[in-house]
């Protein structure tokens, strides 16, 4: 029986046709054909996936020639339409009689074993000619393999060569225009297509759509046909052509074969299909739900072919964002199909990877891997391991692997399918293509970038050549070739690459088209990367615009897009706008995805960063606590992104003074990250550059340098020397060297930092500004004042040019100018700086915002020096009641406020007052701090100073010589602030008349301050001048005379 019989058709002359090749089959094999498929298992089989009988061996039945196989072949292909009609049978059978003499036809029927054979029609392939083989056929089976870019496909090369000689013999015999040499052509070209030759399936279908025209007519069923495959291959390469051509045929079948009929639903499915290319998705959905509507009441629900629509409509139900709908239906789907087909059927097993797919969408990853695992052990089980389905659930695995963040376990799969493919279907083809272009991004994410790169340019040149520039597939390899090159610091040439994108996006696709605005969206970010912020926020606003009226406001890429536009209003200072945004994005994500989604807690993180950056610290910790415990449990301890919400935690705490919890969170991140992604790693190395920076707020400043040092050596290994991440370390340990008093050494770096800046990123570029005022800043270090001066004015002109005047950055320059000035003793310019910055930051950030406090403090401290005392002393009032309100009393900034009133109020001779005050300030430090804490102990410095003004000389005096003790255990005895603790015991002896141990401390200090801060640096001086008296107290007058005709040679003698 032939396979339309068994799908419902009418009996008609192409199933007489197919029953003549099984019977020619038997006439000549002496073999009843299919006598060893399992009856349970014939419709399974034969009538969904197309089994026919291999061909016998030549040397036990030489009457099976080349010519007479051809012809059963022909006889028994899927589509009824395609088989040959009698008249072409008859001439075939008068060439074979020719080549084959039957000596007994008859007895070769009387001896062979009685069987049945049942087979099937695929109404959904007009193309679909199977070359019979012992093994499953691999062709495309059911519609939605029609309608994805690619074909699932087998033993294709063998199927072409068959088909290259069966038309080469119907020329020789018909000529061009002969049906029977057009319908082989119309062959030939479905196996290029299946071959992934698109080009050469093109051109050889429109010679068939054109010659059919000729000779059939346009409304002929098989030049209809014809037009349909065309339009299926422009799927592949030239959507919109494939949507015109789509639209023709069906306009016609509806009027030759009506609207209900099978072929035509079939074209309308395969219409949708191309909508959904286009990102037309509504389209798609509408002309979707019609077939479905259709076929269910034609075919009824349980046929294969309405399932195959309804596993469609679920796939566009995916690209519009509606994941629970896709969800509902997939499992429709699997559950019919399991009944209908088995369980091990190759479409079950398809829908089964599309539910799967769907998981990762809603964020149920260990659902989806699951799932995946069983696809692709059923597929192998089925198909064989190196057939391109079992291939494609393999690839899918890996995606998931990545998108749980297994990129190891990912790399391993896609080198295995990527080399399977290879051998398969050969590295040209495109389904290769794209698999080493996903393999590439699987290098990107394990921080391999200079693999992923070269494999990158691999895979754009060969499909430059497979496919042409402005196919999708290539654009997509392009968008993420220049996505790595971002990660390369290679930003000028991933501006240049997505810009090329963009451009042929929007010629190819159109600028409404969603991967138009997919690559729109990376530009963007990648003017993010290049600190182009203003570009990148123009875009933004143009892309969700868009994005809004084509995918609407709930959908996922629109709240991504969403998402990024926050985020870049952090940068350009918009905080309050960047708060607001954040918090529209994470309720409708909580509405549409749920709020376990990993989508969600993506965006509850962001808002927890911003809320940092608004200085709304304990707003950012509770939200941060929810997140991690959410992506624990969610996504595991171990997954890079829960590590990434733990990180910025760790930083947050810093900013709330719980240096502690901070420093044991980072060291646990660290840890995992070695243990996860390796020492190498990218964010690994990040994570050791941020515990870093927190030992350099723990004034654990050794502890840094060493990090930093490791930090450096392997980003410049991994990265290269002029990666943006390896410059931001290198400046990190500069910033290092200036704490732990290596000034020098700091210097010498950030000029090399600066320099290389300059070069990669542009002298615009705010990570330059920045390297550029740390250096001003280590000026001031090395006394070179003039030098910081000017380099402050640089950073403040350039950042007033390319950030604005309101951007915190600017404004932060603009406070460390004044500073200098305070240094350099200009205390009215200082005043007038400082009143600016004043005034802007309580505009653009607000009173309360702690970088608006900080700047109110230095401003105040700026006022002693004009011999304002009494506005200091009501503006470290001021600071201090503010810093108590928004951090609290234990907070070090609020101590360091703290610290700086009690230095004012002894400078207004309050020093009971201000004696009380550090009594407070010691003692809240050591308990936050530790009694080791650099700041603990300038405060102690400055308490004993305070005593010395009370007349408490032996109080000072102990305390000094904690303080230097503490200092040197801590800092070291080269280091500037313990030569300070130093000299000011020596002040402290000479005022308690301790000679000798004044000069013996003298000594020591001006011996130090030689070595590490220079012969001719103030502080050096300070301390020869106040040695002279001493040796004067002790007699010692040569040595006072020589030191004082030293310190005028230098003539730089302080007054």
């Amino acid at each position: 029986m032939a396979p339309e019989l068994l799908a419902g058709s009418l009996p008609k002359i192409p199933s007489d046709i197919y029953a003549f090749g099984m019977t020619l089959f038997e006439l000549y094999s002496g073999e009843t054909p299919l006598v060893n498929v399992p009856h349970t298992d014939f419709i399974e089989l034969v009538f969904r996936l197309g089994v026919r009988p291999p061909r016998p061996e030549i040397e036990n039945v030489p009457r099976v020639t080349d010519s007479l196989w051809t012809l059963a072949e022909e006889c028994w292909l899927q589509d009824p339409k395609a088989r040959p009609l009698a008249g072409q049978i008859h001439a075939m059978v008068v060439d074979i009689i020719s080549e084959i003499s039957v000596d007994s036809p008859g007895e070769a029927l009387m001896n062979s074993p009685k069987g049945t054979e049942i087979s099937n029609s695929n109404h959904n392939d007009p193309d679909n000619i199977v070359s019979s083989n012992k093994d499953l056929p691999d062709l495309p089976l059911s519609i939605e393999e029609l309608t994805t870019p690619h074909h699932e496909t087998g033993r294709f090369k063998e199927a072409e060569q068959l088909r290259l000689e069966v038309l080469e013999k119907r020329r020789q015999v018909g000529g061009d225009y002969d049906t029977d040499t057009l319908t082989s052509m119309h062959s030939l070209a479905s196996a290029y297509t299946n071959l992934g030759k698109w080009k050469e399936a093109e051109e050889l279908f429109f010679e068939v759509v054109k010659k059919r025209k000729q000779v059939l007519g346009v409304d002929n069923p098989d030049t209809l046909a014809s037009m349909h495959s065309l339009a299926t291959t422009y799927a592949n390469l030239q959507w919109k052509e494939a949507e015109e051509l789509h639209l023709e045929v069906v306009k016609k079948q509806k009027q030759v074969l009506g609207v209900d009929n099978p072929d035509t639903l079939t074209s309308m499915h395969c219409l949708a299909a191309t909508y959904n290319d286009l990102g037309k998705w509504k389209e798609a959905e509408e002309l979707y739900l019609e077939v479905v509507k259709k076929r269910k009441l034609v075919l009824g629900v349980g046929n294969p072919d309405t399932l195959a629509s309804m596993h469609c409509l679920a796939r566009t139900s995916i690209d519009l964002g509606k994941w629970k709908e896709a969800e509902e239906l997939y499992l429709e789907v699997v559950k019919k199909r399991k009944q209908v087909l088995g369980v091990d059927n190759p479409d079950t097993l398809t829908s089964m990877h599309n539910l799967a797919t769907t998981y990762i969408k809603l964020g149920n990853w260990k659902e989806a891997e699951e799932l995946y695992l069983e696809v692709v052990k059923k597929r192998k089980q089925v198909l064989g391991v190196d057939n391109p389905a079992t291939l494609t659930s393999m690839h899918s695995l890996a995606v998931t692997y990545g998108t749980l963040r297994k990129w190891t376990e990912a790399e391993e799969l896609y080198l295995e399918v990527v080399q399977k493919q290879k051998q398969v279907l050969g590295v040209d083809n495109p389904v290769t293509l794209k698999f080493m272009n996903n393999l590439a991004s699987t290098y990107k994410d394990l921080g391999k970038w200079k693999e992923a790169e070269e494999l990158y340019i691999e895979v754009v040149k060969k499909q430059k050549q497979v496919l042409g520039v402005d196919n999708p597939d290539t654009l997509t390899s392009m968008q993420y070739s220049a996505n790595n090159y971002t990660h390369l610091g290679k930003w000028k040439e991933a501006e240049e690459l997505y810009l090329e994108v963009v451009k042929k996006r929007k010629q190819v696709l159109g600028v409404d088209n969603p991967a138009t605005l997919t690559s729109m969206h990376s530009l963007a970010v990648t003017y993010d990367t290049l600190r182009k912020w203003k570009e990148a926020e123009e875009l933004y606003i143009e892309v969700v615009k868009k994005q809004k009226q084509v995918l609407g406001v709930d959908n996922p890429d629109t709240l991504t897009s969403m998402q990024y536009s926050a985020n870049n209003y952090t940068h350009l200072g918009k905080w309050k706008e960047a708060e607001e945004l954040y918090l529209e994005v994470v309720k409708k994500r909580k509405q549409v995805l749920g709020v376990d989604n990993p989508a969600t807690l993506t965006s509850m993180h962001s808002l927890a960063v911003t809320y940092g950056t608004l200085r709304k610290w304990k707003e950012a910790e509770e939200l941060y606590i929810e997140v991690v415990k959410k992506q624990k449990q969610v996504l595991g301890v171990d997954n890079p992104d829960t590590l990434t919400s733990m990180q910025y935690s760790a930083n947050n705490y810093t900013h709330l003074g719980k240096w502690k919890e901070a420093e044991e969170l980072y060291l646990e991140v660290v840890k995992k990250r070695k243990q996860v992604l390796g020492v190498d790693n990218p964010a690994t190395l990040t994570s050791m550059h941020s515990l870093a920076v927190t030992y350099g707020i723990l004034r654990k400043w050794k502890e840094a340098e060493e990090l930093y040092i490791e930090v450096v050596k392997k980003q410049k290994q991994v990265l290269g020397v002029d990666n943006p991440d390896t410059l931001t370390s290198m400046q990190y340990s500069a910033n290092t060297y200036t704490h732990l008093g290596k000034w020098k050494e700091a210097e010498e770096l950030y000029l090399e930092v600066v320099k290389k800046q300059k070069q990669v990123l542009g002298v615009d570029n705010p990570d330059t500004l920045t390297s550029m005022q740390y250096s001003a800043n280590n000026y001031t270090h090395l006394g070179k004042w003039k030098e910081a001066e000017e380099l402050y004015l640089e950073v403040v002109k350039k950042r007033k040019q390319v950030l604005g005047v309101d951007n915190p950055a600017t404004l932060t320059s603009m406070h460390s100018l004044a500073v200098t000035y305070n240094t350099l003793r200009k205390w009215k310019e200082a005043e007038e700086l400082y009143i600016e910055v004043v005034k802007k930051q309580k505009q653009v950030l607000g009173v309360d915002n702690p970088d608006t406090l900080t700047s109110m403090q230095y401003s105040a401290s700026n006022y002693t020096h004009l011999g304002k005392w009494k506005e200091a002393e009501e503006l470290y009032l001021e600071v201090v009641k503010k810093r108590k309100q928004v951090l609290g009393v234990d907070n070090p900034a609020t101590l360091t406020s703290m610290h700086s009133l009690a230095v004012t109020y002894g400078t207004l001779r309050k020093w009971k007052e201000a004696a009380e005050l550090y009594i407070e300030v010691v003692k809240k430090q050591k308990q936050v701090l530790g009694v080791d804490n650099p700041d603990t102990l300038t405060s102690m410095q400055y308490s004993a100073n305070n005593y010395t003004h009370l007349g408490k000389w032996k109080e000072a005096e102990e305390l000094y010589l904690e303080v230097v003790k503490k200092r040197k255990q801590v800092l070291g005895v080269d280091n500037p602030a313990t030569l300070t603790s130093m000299h000011s015991l020596a002040v402290t002896y000479t005022t308690l008349e301790k000679w000798k141990e004044a000069k013996q401390l003298y000594l020591e200090v001006v011996e130090k301050r030689k070595q590490v801060l220079g012969l001719d640096n103030p502080d050096t001086l300070l301390a020869m001048h106040e040695l002279v008296p001493i040796y004067k107290a002790l007699g010692q007058k040569k040595d006072a005379k020589a030191l004082s005709k030293t310190l005028e040679e230098i003539q730089k003698v302080p007054s």
